[in-house]
């Protein structure tokens, strides 16, 4: 099996005017796909660059584009209140949260 590095880019803008917003590497040496989940705004157009380290390589890519709800308790207003009397347990999902501290 030959490895080599994969590379996702995620542009806004235009053909003659691209904005890097994300971008993505895999490890040389992983033969793990390449895989990101990113939070793309409505009414916003993005252009996707999938490339690799090795000149005239060709392989094949899926690409999945799902939508979700952000969870009602990604705001802070919103936050599940945790019980005084301890012990206190609590289970959730961070599913559909935004990245807050990017």
């Amino acid at each position: 099996a030959s490895y080599y590095v994969n590379y996702l880019y995620i542009f806004t803008g235009s053909c003659e005017n691209l904005f890097c917003v994300e971008n993505y590497v895999n490890s040389k040496n992983s033969t793990q796909p390449l895989v990101h989940e990113f939070f793309a705004e409505a009414e916003s157009t993005y252009y996707l660059l999938i490339s690799s380290d090795i000149k005239g390589a060709v392989s094949s890519y899926q690409l999945k584009v799902s939508e979700f709800e952000v969870p009602q308790n990604d705001e802070c207003e919103n936050a599940f209140a945790i019980s005084t009397s301890l012990p206190s347990i609590l289970s959730g999902s961070t599913v559909g949260a935004l990245p807050d501290f990017t």
